[in-house]
């Protein structure tokens, strides 16, 4: 018997009361060509001519009292970083901040067209492996070794093993600074790094928390933070898995109206109720054994893995109406086969967990309280939940955390000096929900940029020219006046 899936796309929340922390000790960058031989490994693909790599030092821990004595010798972190050096005149810099969490950020993209090239032509682009992520030091390292048959060990027995050998790889004292308030510091160490007066930056999904948090503790350090796929910073991650999960659930019945426009749609909203048709098909995967073309073996956790991960952008949408169909009638070929192997994210799921943790995790005090909304995460996301039984354990990795979780929901305290920030949405975002916008907007009294459309972060790496133009002026001229604007 297997968990219900869990949305990690991101996980969600907010940081602990604001406050600016101790001068933070952080050295300029050595730039060098990522061309060179010592930092091929960090890219699974050709990296762009021009790229620059090098690291940033920064304290492994921001706490005041790691800097009553500047001669004590500091435990650090290597952050792992990467520029695109301005074409033409050089205006500044902007950092790109990627979501997760988890995910590496060293290979910043931004579309090259009409719009975009005057950023590209005026600033350094700036990407950067998150504290424990990708070729930052120390990573997160959760490795656990086989067993010859797993299904003997308790869920609760099995989730403690995941932590424990998280403590073992990776260290409880790294573990204990690994989440978004220190990911806020770091990105004032990038800043100073750098050398800019104030930052620039553009934040995607679960990154758009840790720049919330930046804009809250450094407001005079700001001078333009476009969010792109907001995390609300008010809600707590329970409240937010509910969310999520009624996000995804309307993106399974768009998609499954959009399939239905199609012949021979699995999901056909006239044939049932879009969860029952979606329950069947998986039931079918697992009794008929279905093969691809290479011969292994589809099962429905695969399948529930793919559509969730194309459920986020609509551009997967035909992608994802050809694999149902073929897996429906039992007939899988080759160009399916390669889109079932693929994967969108780069998450290292290890890092993942434990940040989320580092964020939230609880040390229960209220086990049934934390089941009770567990439970209507799992009702929310209709879809998710076939193979969950009334005695499945609900329980959680980030139950048996050795730290209680820094994060606190909170509505944010906006200083008087803090500029405007840019938000963009779209309005059918399964993971971060448009009201998410609407509502950090209004906290952060700045303007909200909605794409009037399905999917998720969008800013600057397609071809949508509305939403690219207001940022890029955005970008260019933070101070101008601006107010909601529509894309359609």
């Amino acid at each position: 018997m297997k968990k219900l899936l869990i949305i990690s796309l991101l996980f969600l929340g907010a940081h602990s009361p604001v406050f600016a922390h101790q001068s933070i000790l952080s050295g300029s960058v050595g730039w060098q060509s990522c061309q060179l031989p010592g930092f091929k490994h960090w890219f699974s693909e050709q990296p762009l001519e021009k790229l620059q790599c090098g690291y940033i030092e920064v304290p492994l821990s921001y706490e005041k009292n790691q800097f009553v004595n500047r001669a004590i010798k500091v435990k650090r972190v290597k952050l792992a970083v990467t520029r695109l050096p301005a074409t033409d005149k050089r205006k500044g810099s902007i950092v790109m901040i990627s979501g997760g969490p988890g995910m590496s950020g060293i290979n910043p993209y931004i579309t090259e067209d009409s719009v975009t090239k005057v950023l590209l032509s005026s600033f350094d682009i700036i990407g950067y492996d998150p504290r424990g992520v990708g070729n930052s030091i120390p990573k997160i390292s959760c490795q656990q070794a086989e067993t010859a048959d797993n299904s003997s060990i308790s869920t609760e027995a099995s989730l403690k093993a995941w932590v424990s050998s998280c403590i073992k790889h990776t260290s409880a004292n790294v573990l204990k600074h690994i989440g978004s308030d220190e990911a806020t510091d770091d990105l004032e160490s990038i800043r100073q790094a750098l050398g800019e007066e104030k930052l620039t930056a553009v934040a995607y999904s679960y990154g758009t928390q840790v720049a919330a948090m930046y804009a809250e503790r450094y407001p005079k350090k700001t001078r333009a933070i476009v969010l792109d796929g907001v995390v609300d910073i008010s809600e707590d991650d329970i409240t937010t898995q509910i969310n999520q999960g009624r996000g995804f659930q309307l993106s399974l019945e768009r998609f499954a109206h959009y399939c239905a426009e199609k012949s021979s749609c699995p999901l056909d909203p006239i044939l049932g109720d879009v969860s029952d048709l979606y329950h069947k098909l998986l039931n079918q995967i697992d009794s008929e054994t279905i093969f691809d073309a290479e011969g292994k073996r589809i099962t429905s956790d695969e399948i529930t893995r793919v559509v969730t991960e194309k459920l986020l952008w609509s551009t997967y949408w035909d992608e994802l109406v050809v694999i149902l169909k073929q897996v429906s009638t039992g007939n899988v070929d080759k160009t399916t086969t390669e889109l079932l192997s693929g994967n969108l994210f780069s998450a290292s799921s290890d890092a993942q967990i434990a940040i989320t943790c580092a964020d939230h995790a609880r040390l229960i005090k209220n086990p049934e309280w934390l089941k009770r909304g567990r439970i209507q995460a799992i009702t929310a996301l209709a879809y998710g939940n076939a193979k969950l039984e009334a005695s499945d354990n609900l329980a959680e990795q980030c139950d048996y955390w050795p730290f209680r979780g820094k994060i606190q929901a909170h509505i944010p305290k906006i200083d008087a000096e803090l500029p405007q920030l840019l938000f963009v949405a779209q309005r059918f975002d399964p993971t971060t929900p448009h009201s998410n916008a609407t509502k950090m907007s209004g906290y952060f009294r700045s303007p909200l940029l909605t794409k009037e459309g399905d999917g998720h972060t969008l800013a600057l790496a397609g071809e949508e020219q509305c939403i690219n133009r207001e940022v890029v002026d955005y970008l260019l001229f933070p101070e101008k006046i601006r107010r909601d604007k529509h894309c359609y």
